[in-house]
């Protein structure tokens, strides 16, 4: 079946990436993408790992597509709102956050870091100083 093969290589990216393993787990996702091309699920997670490598605009359109096949997908709905933050399209982004953050409690919560330019991802510290800049997140951080 389709779903259990997109399934498999979804936790298999899952667990690439929690080991910061970025080249592989895209391409984990991309087997679950061609397994069910009707995964929002896949969608989602290579929208991810877009976030992971702060490129914004892919991070979106990993998202709106995601959205487009799975509307009510929580994960999608945070992640086009954390790239629409990082494209510094605000206005955008709360609509996508304010959406996740009506929705039942129990899935995702949404964070938003705010951090001095310059600095890597997981560097973020309370009271800098300086231009902010977003840091693209996801559910999967």
């Amino acid at each position: 079946m389709a779903g259990d093969g997109a399934s498999q290589a979804i936790s298999r990216g899952d667990a690439l990436l929690e080991q910061g393993d970025l080249d592989g787990a895209e391409a984990a996702y991309h087997q679950a993408l061609a397994a069910d091309p009707g995964s929002a699920e896949a969608l989602y997670s290579l929208g991810c790992v877009a976030s992971h490598r702060a490129d914004h605009a892919a991070g979106l359109d990993w998202a709106r597509r995601a959205i487009a096949l799975d509307p009510a997908h929580r994960g999608a709905r945070a992640l086009a709102g954390n790239a629409l933050l990082g494209l510094e399209r605000h206005a955008e982004a709360l609509e996508h956050l304010h959406a996740v953050h009506e929705d039942p409690p129990g899935g995702i919560h949404v964070q938003i870091a705010l951090c001095h330019e310059g600095m890597g991802a997981g560097t973020c510290r309370a009271g800098v100083t300086g231009r902010p800049r977003v840091l693209g997140l996801s559910g999967r951080n």
